[in-house]
This record gives structure tokens, C-alpha cells and sequence, in this order.
């Protein structure tokens, strides 16, 4: 992640006020986002434009958040990952992402928490 430019964050959410909410909140704190209600949609887009951040969270139709971190991870390998769950045990989906370090945020959670911890990803570079 260059220090030159603001850190690019996907926000991948099926709920389409919980992606414009996040992505809003994110903006304000200084992030360029993206917010999108289809996982396809944001793959597609990491393809010509990847993201320094994904967020993304777990359970969406079509294509999960697990499976969607998997392939952006394919495209850009140093894209961060933080996925978003209201389950309690999602440690058989993480089990498909054996050899990544994806980190975890559970719903519901203050947008405070969400920026601290953007940052502290966007740090560790």
C-alpha cells in the first residue's frame, strides 16, 4: 500500500444499506470505498482494481464471503482480508481459507471498532 494514496477498501455486504452504511462511514475516516451488494460484482472489480482492503461478510447468496476472499487473495495477494459475521462459530468456513490470514470482526460491532481496526491493517504493511 503506497503512503501516497488513500488505502482502497471493498465493502461486500448482500444487505445493500449495511454496504452504503459501512462505505460511508469508512469514507469519512479517510478511506477511499466501494461498497457492493454482490460478491460477483466485487470480484469483477478487483480484477482491474484491487483492493488494499476487502471486507466482506460471511454468509451472501451466490458466492460467500470465505470463497470471495479466496479468489481477490488469487488476484492480489496483498490485498488484507476482514470478514464480517454475526455467527458465533464460523470456524468451519474459516477452515477453508487454511494458509490466510483472515481476520475476523463479529456483528454487530460500533463503527468505531471497524475504523481501528482498517487502520491497524492498513499499518501493517
Amino acid at each position: 500500500m503506497s503512503s501516497n494514496r488513500r488505502p482502497l477498501i471493498f465493502v461486500v455486504d448482500d444487505h445493500t444499506a449495511i454496504a452504503s452504511t459501512l462505505t460511508e462511514i469508512l469514507g469519512e475516516s479517510g478511506f477511499e470505498c466501494m461498497g457492493f451488494s454482490d460478491p460477483l460484482e466485487a470480484l469483477s472489480a478487483a480484477k482491474s482494481n484491487p483492493p488494499d482492503v476487502l471486507i466482506a461478510d460471511v454468509l451472501m447468496p451466490k458466492m460467500n464471503g470465505i470463497d470471495l476472499a479466496l479468489r481477490t487473495k488469487t488476484l492480489s495477494p496483498s490485498t488484507k482480508v476482514l470478514i464480517l459475521t454475526a455467527l458465533m462459530d464460523v470456524g468451519e468456513l474459516i477452515g477453508q481459507a487454511r494458509g490466510y490470514d483472515f481476520d475476523i470482526l463479529q456483528k454487530p460491532f460500533p463503527p468505531p471498532e471497524l475504523v481501528t481496526k482498517l487502520k491497524s491493517l492498513s499499518a501493517n504493511d
